[in-house]
């Protein structure tokens, strides 16, 4: 049996003190959301106050629970 490194312990020590963190805030919002409808998100997202900025784009996917939704939020290279 190979055995882990420190990297991966570490890894999976900062995952095991994450994940019990997050369960009362995902049950909270399925409690607030459950039999509602997902309210539409912009398709896009910026951040950038003046337009001297040149921006750059990323798309990201947002999976819901009945939809996935393309996001493409800009950020300045300001």
């Amino acid at each position: 049996q190979i055995m882990p490194d420190k990297s991966t312990n570490s890894l999976y020590h900062s995952w095991t003190a994450l994940v019990p963190t997050l369960v009362n805030p995902l049950l909270c919002y399925f409690r607030q959301t459950q039999g509602k409808m997902l309210e539409n998100i912009c398709p896009v997202i910026s951040a950038c106050g003046t337009s001297s900025c040149s921006p750059k784009w990323t798309t990201l996917v947002c999976l819901f629970f009945d939809h996935k939704h393309m996001v493409m939020p800009q950020r300045s290279m300001c």
